[in-house]
């Protein structure tokens, strides 16, 4: 097993070439020959340090972004684009200190103080000491596995599946 984070658009080249057998993403490929199944809904969240005010919040809601230093993704990738829409829609922007590629990146950016990360919530943020995450209830994503149909199937990919079903 190869675990290799990618942009969506060469998750689904790989896909249909063959390079990979099977594809997890936060939100469904939609293309011929791809068959895409919803596993669960993903958090997106605000991670900070402990010490910050946000982290003696349940939740964080658009508002409380303001004047924040925020590291996330860029507006291309979906997650980025459904944040700026949540924001939008409390007549808030979403204006990035950092830009990052991958929730993981983000983590050590907020333990040095540079901002607040508003991305999935997949890492576990609470495995990382002195930090702290909390939900962002107006935006969530979809966890995704796709495999090319048209392509033998892998004859791990029913034991990686149960797996990974076990595991969320």
């Amino acid at each position: 097993m190869h675990l290799r984070a990618l942009p969506k658009r060469a998750i689904v080249e790989a896909l249909i070439v063959g390079d990979i057998d099977v594809a997890i993403t936060l939100s469904p490929i939609t293309t011929p020959t791809v068959l895409g199944q919803l596993l669960t809904k993903v958090n997106v969240v605000a991670g900070m340090r402990k010490d910050d005010p946000l982290a003696e919040c349940d939740v964080v809601r658009p508002e409380d972004l303001d004047a924040r230093r925020l590291i996330s993704y860029g507006s291309r990738a979906e997650v980025g684009a459904n944040l700026d829409d949540a924001l939008a829609a409390a007549r808030r922007k979403r204006d990035l200190a950092i830009q990052i590629a991958s929730s993981v990146g983000a983590a050590p950016l907020v333990r040095e103080g540079l901002g607040i990360a508003l991305v999935d919530g997949l890492v576990a943020w609470h495995g990382f000491k002195g930090l702290a995450a909390r939900v962002i209830p107006e935006v969530d994503m979809q966890l995704a596995v796709s495999i090319n149909n048209a392509r033998p199937e892998s004859r791990f990919l029913q034991l990686f599946l149960a797996a990974l079903r076990a595991a969320i």
